[in-house]
């Protein structure tokens, strides 16, 4: 397992100066946004960039908040980088979109485009060295490890096995023999799901929706039954349904000399309401791992920004859910 880090200097380099400069302007305009003294200005967030080069690559990108490092699983062309930032400094700038210079870059595009990544060994990085000290993986190696594990995780599909109870007689009081459940076992009925990965390093059952409508339909669910079963007037509870989702987190321990790696199970409900969303998960295509955005209704006008911008390299494709949690 490889990944691919830009590192971007110490807390006083020029390109991470150059980054808290461009935070006071977004803070600024922020702050005029809030006061209520602009009819209608638009402050793009900086995760528009990573969505966009989310989008452009495989979709694993994380960059620090702080800008002292990016992590990519893929490489990422220094025209593209350039193009980007451009875009992004161009708009919280608020300068027009057709007006951004792109012949006179701006610092900070030219001194990302400018740097060098290096591939990283993750087990080098993350295992105990051979010295016998503690392992300690910076920071970049969490989130690496969770797109690569989530990979393979994907790679093949979960047995789900259905479980059958074992019921055992008895006596009631009234000296009727009747049957209750002692134990449970696992049954014959065993079904494949197939889990896709996500931007951020999570899986999802993007395809086995669970939800009322989908109750007595065969396990694993087949979506051209399901969309026969949706009633014509559908109430709310009808309509509403989940996916299941594991999480993958690596962690340090005490008196663990190797960081340790936590599989989670959840369940991702789904909104019909977008407005009401606080992340939507793009569907990219198949090979593709699903592109997460987070607090969707701040970043939607920005994508738009990008789009009328001609930015090609980002769109949505056509399949999208919004997900309240």
């Amino acid at each position: 397992m490889t990944a691919l880090v830009w590192d971007f200097g110490d807390y006083h380099s020029p390109i991470r100066r150059a980054w808290r400069e461009l935070g006071s302007t977004a803070a600024r305009n922020g702050k005029r946004t809030r006061d209520g003294q602009e009819s209608d200005p638009f402050l793009i967030p900086y995760s528009i960039a990573v969505t966009v080069l989310q989008q452009i690559t495989d979709g694993y990108v994380h960059l620090d908040k702080y800008m002292a490092f990016m992590v990519t699983l893929n490489p990422v062309e220094p025209e593209i980088l350039r193009k980007v930032f451009t875009y992004l400094e161009g708009i919280i700038r608020k300068v027009p979109l057709d007006e951004i210079p792109f012949m006179d870059q701006p610092t900070l595009a030219r001194l990302v485009a400018d740097a060098t990544p290096r591939r990283h060994c993750l087990a080098e990085n993350i295992l105990q060295p051979e010295d016998g000290k503690p392992a300690s993986p910076d920071s970049w190696a969490y989130e690496a490890v969770k797109w690569h594990m989530a990979k393979m995780l994907a790679s093949k599909p979960f047995l789900d096995q259905e479980v059958e109870p074992v019921l055992e007689s008895y006596e009631a009081a009234n000296g009727e023999i009747k049957e209750r459940t002692a134990d449970w076992r696992p049954s014959k009925n065993v079904a494949a799901v197939q889990y896709r990965p996500t931007s951020t390093g999570e899986l999802i059952a993007w395809d086995q929706p669970i939800g009322p409508v989908f109750a007595d339909l065969a396990h694993p669910v087949d979506l051209g039954e399901a969309a026969k079963t949706r009633p014509e007037n559908p109430t709310r509870s009808q309509v509403q349904y989940a996916l299941s989702r594991l999480s993958v987190k690596m962690a340090t321990y005490t008196a663990e000399p190797n960081p340790v790696l936590n599989l989670d199970v959840h369940i991702r409900r789904v909104n019909n309401t977008v407005i009401h969303a606080r992340t939507v998960l793009v569907d990219q295509g198949t090979g593709r791992p699903l592109m997460s955005v987070l607090r969707f209704p701040r970043c939607a006008g920005g994508a738009d920004q990008l789009v009328r911008a001609g930015w090609r390299g980002f769109r949505f494709a056509r399949s999208a859910v919004a997900c309240s949690a």
